[in-house]
């Protein structure tokens, strides 16, 4: 496809505009322009843009008060993104439509005696005849893979050779050849989780952001408007680690109590220690698919606020997150809509 050049357009513009369609079922130029405090006709080129590129249809028009009429719009939902999960046996592939609802999910369980990469090659195959006999494969607007968090950060031979259990090739090329379609992200759980709660939120470009997520397993990572910081051998600000004083670490202790005081007095120890030291503009507690800090926000405010001998409004923004689906899944549909969005795209040069 060739690109488009806006040159007068800014991308935070153009992702407003799509971020005030995604948001609707259905919106005017007008409502959208009202909303993100453009100009109708820096809304009208963006929306004219993914008109012509099948990002958004146009759905009717309407009669606005003035008696004029108004075209609406909304995303196209023919195009899919397919979601392919393999950080837990059994092996998972999800197919959502741009609104990131989820349209099919499916297991695939292994074979006794099967090598990794006979298992791995029987699962794509078989992601292919499903696209061939249930959507079109032309409409797969884009695809993504979800990594294991232990793979964070590795080399992209090591990372090849884990996930497919054979050398010499690298995983674009291996993915390609066995689903004909050729995966245009490949991200570990932990980096794909906190892109989800990160690519929308307004502090992401203001300084680092602790994440916290309890889905299955507690996991934590600093991240910036640059993505998740990584340390020498894992990722930075992996809270699961941190010793605590009845010995082992807070994930086993996690994994013993749950969301008890106990747990929960330790976990601001180690959030308070964390903010002491890095000055974050946010804390995300991401209660994952189970939404399992639901109920708990205000007596972890007062831990944390406790633990620091600060009030809770002089602490730094806490956010609390859960989803009804996987959010490392989410975050994973949420990074490869916005690459579709921006593909071909030129934006003018940064001064």
């Amino acid at each position: 496809m060739d690109r488009v050049n806006l040159t007068t357009i800014k991308q935070e513009s153009v992702r407003a505009v799509f971020g005030a369609i995604s948001h609707a079922e259905r919106i005017t130029r007008a409502e959208i322009a009202a909303q993100t405090g453009l100009s109708l006709m820096t809304v009208g080129k963006v929306v004219d843009v993914f008109l012509n590129r099948g990002i958004v249809k146009q759905v009717k028009e309407e009669k606005t008060a003035s008696g004029r009429k108004a075209g609406l719009v909304s995303l196209n939902r023919d195009y899919y993104f397919l979601l392919i999960d393999l950080t837990k046996q059994p092996y998972s592939f999800h197919i959502v439509d741009t609104t990131l609802q989820v349209t099919h999910e499916d297991t695939f369980p292994t074979r006794s005696g099967n090598s990794k990469s006979d298992h791995l090659i029987r699962l794509l195959k078989s992601i292919r005849l499903y696209l061939l006999r249930n959507s079109d494969p032309d409409f797969c607007a884009s695809a993504g893979v979800l990594l294991p968090a232990a793979l964070e950060g590795k080399e992209e031979p090591f990372i090849a050779s884990a996930v497919t259990g054979s050398q010499g090739k690298l995983l674009p090329d291996f993915f390609e050849e066995h689903l004909r379609i050729r995966p245009s992200l490949f991200l570990c759980d932990i980096s794909s989780s906190a892109e989800s709660c990160l690519i929308d939120s307004p502090q992401k470009a203001e300084g680092c952001s602790l994440y916290i997520n309890a889905d299955d397993s507690l996991r934590g990572a600093i991240v910036t408007e640059n993505g998740v910081l990584h340390g020498k051998d894992h990722v930075a600000g992996a809270i699961e680690s941190l010793p605590i004083p009845e010995g082992g670490t807070l994930q086993s202790l996690y994994a013993e109590h749950g969301l008890d005081d106990l747990f929960l007095a330790e976990l601001a120890r180690a959030l308070s220690l964390e903010i002491l030291l890095l000055d974050p503009v946010s804390v995300i507690l991401d209660g994952g698919s189970g939404n399992v800090f639901r109920g708990k926000e205000n007596k972890i405010l007062s831990k944390l606020a406790a633990t620091l001998h600060r009030s809770v409004d002089s602490l730094p923004s806490v956010l609390f997150s859960g989803t009804g689906i996987s959010t490392s899944l989410r975050g994973l549909a949420l990074a490869l809509r916005q690459n579709w969005v921006e593909s071909d795209l030129t934006y003018p040069k940064k001064q």
